[in-house]
């Protein structure tokens, strides 16, 4: 309903601004549409191209992450895309990376009351057009936790691939989008978008080996599902649809994951 009654709106500009805020010194969290709110800014705004923006993710290209100014090889492979999420209060690293990150970003809290205020090193995400650097007090919990104690995810965001499996020790049940490499499982019910689709047997089992799938069979499927599949309908496997041209126009099976 109020998406509804905003777009009976006469709406600025095609743009929104988020500003979350823990509300210590008397501010509020807000979202600003047709625009930002140019008092909730520190210095002026950058932008970095979305990429495969036909998912409807604002998903950004990673170029590379360092620490202490060093530089993890998690991202050398040109591979790294991050997800800009408001409904996400912590960062998401896929396993095995996030026990490396989890390593070098943690410290003893010793006397402290507030962890936002340690002594830690700078975390830098350098995007497409800037470099994003976090310190302490951005990716820092306010409490310090007793020894042993986590509130990470024990697989970190789960990506699946043969590390990533070996290292978790099976696949994750997590019905978000996932993806390895270039290629990417999306959600029920959906198709690639334009360009994207996995065309041939061939690179429907590469992508099923890099997704760290079990690739099935082709089939002859006029009017059903085009092209690469996973079917989550119990079977759990990947499948090809060599119907080409005389596959469905729009997706007609709910369980069928297209791979693209």
């Amino acid at each position: 309903a109020f998406l509804m009654v905003l777009a009976g709106r006469n709406v600025a500009g095609r743009s929104f601004g988020v500003f979350l805020t823990e509300g210590e010194h008397g501010e509020q969290s807000e979202i600003s549409f047709g625009g930002v709110d140019e008092r909730r800014i520190l210095e002026p705004l950058k932008f970095a191209p979305v990429v495969w923006p036909g998912y409807g993710y604002w998903q950004v290209e990673i170029k590379a992450v360092r620490i202490n100014g060093v530089e993890l090889d998690v991202c050398k492979d040109g591979t790294c895309r991050g997800v800009v999420d408001t409904g996400t209060s912590h960062l998401g690293i896929p396993a095995p990376a996030d026990a490396e990150v989890a390593d070098l970003l943690t410290t003893e809290a010793g006397d402290l009351l507030d962890c936002r205020l340690a002594e830690a090193p700078d975390m830098e995400i350098e995007l497409a057009s800037f470099n994003l650097t976090l310190r302490p007090g951005n990716y820092m919990r306010r409490l310090p936790l007793r020894e042993g104690v986590s509130v990470s995810s024990p697989q970190g965001v789960y990506v699946p691939s043969a590390e990533s499996n070996a290292t978790l020790g099976g696949k994750s049940s997590a019905d978000a989008v996932v993806s390895s490499a270039s290629y990417v499982r999306l959600g029920r019910g959906e198709y690639c978008a334009d360009g994207a689709d996995v065309t041939t047997e061939d690179g429907c089992r590469e992508a099923a080996a890099r997704l760290g799938l079990e690739f099935e069979h082709s089939w002859e499927g006029p009017g059903d599902h085009r092209d690469c599949l996973f079917a989550e309908d119990g079977r759990d496997r990947v499948y090809f649809n060599l119907a080409g041209a005389q596959a469905a126009a729009q997706p007609v099976n709910p369980f069928y994951r297209p791979i693209c």
